[in-house]
């Protein structure tokens, strides 16, 4: 039941993130999603196995893939690297845009 309620949490949390990106448009922050999406399931796997190694004296478990999650996990933290370096930036304002237009003078009568 715990983890149900820490899971709808975790969603309501990426929903107000996504919204939140999206209400800000390109100018927004584009680092944070890739930290929270992949931040996120990599320390909730590490503190789900904090137990489980600690019983084992700090060592893998017979047959545990540590190699597999290592991996897994360096590929997490290469891709919020590779976002947040090479992340979309805002179009520059144009120079037509930056000065007002000649407004054309109205003769009254």
């Amino acid at each position: 039941m715990k983890a149900l309620i820490a899971g709808l949490f975790g969603v309501g949390g990426n929903l107000c993130i996504i919204l939140a990106t999206n209400r800000l448009g390109p100018t927004g922050p584009l680092t944070v999603p890739p930290l929270v999406f992949s931040g996120t399931p990599a320390v909730n796997t590490l503190v789900f196995l904090m137990p489980i190694f600690s019983a084992n004296d700090w060592s893998a478990p017979e047959g545990f893939p540590l190699s597999q999650l290592i991996v897994t996990i360096l590929i997490g933290a290469s891709g919020v690297v590779l976002v947040t370096r090479f992340k979309p930036r805002a179009p520059a304002p144009s120079a037509a845009a930056a000065t007002p237009a000649a407004v054309p003078a109205t003769e009254t009568h």
